[in-house]
């Protein structure tokens, strides 16, 4: 038998899943848009942020001579509400440096406050 002491940090608040999916992945996705040219999916908008944005790297693993991978580091769904609130100050820097604001919520966080 274990014991596991930790900080209790709650997962990602459903305000900042709101924020996420209302007002950073649609200005990642026409900054891409813009950019690239073509559109691409709400999930392409992520990987692009996990893997550009919040360096998260790739592993291959191979089963039945299958090549298969998986994405190392957490998905925004694993994130606690700390390291969401990290994630969100990388994203809106690596924007901010290509001149795209991504604005901070506000305090009722809606989408419309976005559009």
């Amino acid at each position: 038998l274990q014991a596991v002491i930790s900080n209790l940090r709650p997962k990602r608040s459903n305000r900042q899943n709101r924020y996420l999916h209302g007002v950073i992945v649609p200005i990642v996705r026409r900054f891409l848009k813009e950019t690239q040219g073509e559109s691409y999916t709400i999930p392409q908008a992520k990987i692009f942020i996990y893997q550009r944005v919040l360096e998260m790297k790739m592993e291959m693993f191979e089963v039945d001579g299958i090549e298969y991978y998986t994405q190392k580091g957490k998905r925004f769904s694993q994130m606690n509400t700390v390291e969401f609130n990290e994630a969100k100050e990388e994203v809106q820097k690596f924007f901010g440096r290509l001149g795209w604001d991504i604005p901070n919520p506000r305090e009722d966080n809606t989408i419309n406050n976005f559009i």
